[in-house]
């Protein structure tokens, strides 16, 4: 498993939060994550979270994921009307969120 850590935000997770400041983002895609922050600065609830969408990733693989995680948020916009909400509403989501617990 990989991770690749940053000192200042990428440019993709710098493209959806509409900023220039620092952000903390982690963005996991098959079994590597980029973090926008240093190592020392993620902390084990988050860690384990990213940890799990490796192992969705693992388990469902990239195409079946990418195709679930996208369909689930469209769905969320539509439900939900709000893009937070329908962000945390994506199983994947809910499931790394519990991953969080340790």
């Amino acid at each position: 498993m990989s991770d690749i850590y940053h000192s200042r935000v990428p440019w993709f997770p710098a493209l959806f939060s509409g900023r220039r400041c620092p952000v903390r983002w982690a963005v996991t895609f098959g079994q590597t994550t980029w973090w926008t922050v240093g190592e020392a600065e993620v902390d084990p609830a988050w860690r384990w979270h990213e940890d799990c969408r490796k192992r969705q990733f693992a388990r469902d693989g990239k195409l079946r994921f990418l195709c679930r995680y996208l369909g689930e948020w469209f769905t969320g916009i539509f439900k939900y009307r709000i893009l937070a909400q329908a962000y945390l509403s994506i199983s994947y989501e809910v499931g790394a969120r519990r991953a969080e617990k340790g």
